[in-house]
């Protein structure tokens, strides 16, 4: 069972993940605000930049959002905050909205 302070670290980074500001094509939002077209859109635009040298490391955030949008919509979510607290800090760290705790590199 995690202790009680590892419970409240996780409360906090669910928080911190659902609150950050994350820019889209209508501007900037709450992560947890965004919707499954806003999810859509930043998957096709970042899978249309490019692969090659430092832009290989924008495939696995595309990919990312792009597995995103399929879990929203089998989840029929209209809102990144739809999702579970768990599924939203994955995404989060994926996605990078919020920095793993490993990091970033």
């Amino acid at each position: 069972m995690p202790e009680p302070e590892e419970r409240v670290d996780q409360s906090t980074r669910v928080s911190e993940a659902r609150a950050t500001p994350v820019h889209v094509a209508s501007g900037s939002r709450p992560f947890a605000e965004l919707t499954l077209d806003d999810v859509k859109q930043q998957a096709s635009d970042l899978s249309s930049v490019g692969t090659f040298g430092p832009l290989q490391r924008v495939r696995p955030v595309a990919r990312a959002w792009s597995e995103l949008a399929a879990e929203m919509e089998s989840r029929r979510a209209a809102s990144v905050g739809e999702l579970d607290d768990r599924t939203v800090l994955g995404y989060a760290e994926r996605l990078w909205v919020v920095s793993p705790p490993e990091g970033l590199i």
